[in-house]
């Protein structure tokens, strides 16, 4: 990626994350009409691209024309001692003493 690309892309992630921050907040606007939505972005000044992508749903475009791959993140709590977890229903219980 070019160093000038780089900076656009520096510009335009920090406005899509938090248009998708308040997206994943505000329920009326997550279950918005389509027009709606489409204000919103313009509003919140996503590039018209970015904004076609995100309208359709389309994930690998997203990360395309941001440069960058899906990332996924996760919370590991440990078992703590004393307690048992089961493999098939994924929940935590005391050892019987």
């Amino acid at each position: 990626m070019s160093a000038d690309c780089q900076g656009q892309m520096e510009e335009v992630m920090p406005d899509v994350i938090e248009f998708l921050e308040k997206l994943g907040r505000d329920a009326s606007l997550r279950h918005a009409p389509t027009a709606v939505l489409e204000r919103a972005l313009r509003d919140a000044r996503i590039d018209p691209q970015l904004r076609e992508a995100l309208m359709r749903g389309d994930q690998g475009e997203v990360e395309a024309l941001l440069g960058t791959n899906n990332v996924c993140c996760m919370v590991y709590v440990p078992v703590p001692p004393g307690a048992e977890e089961t493999e098939s229903e994924g929940t935590t219980r005391q050892a019987a003493a």
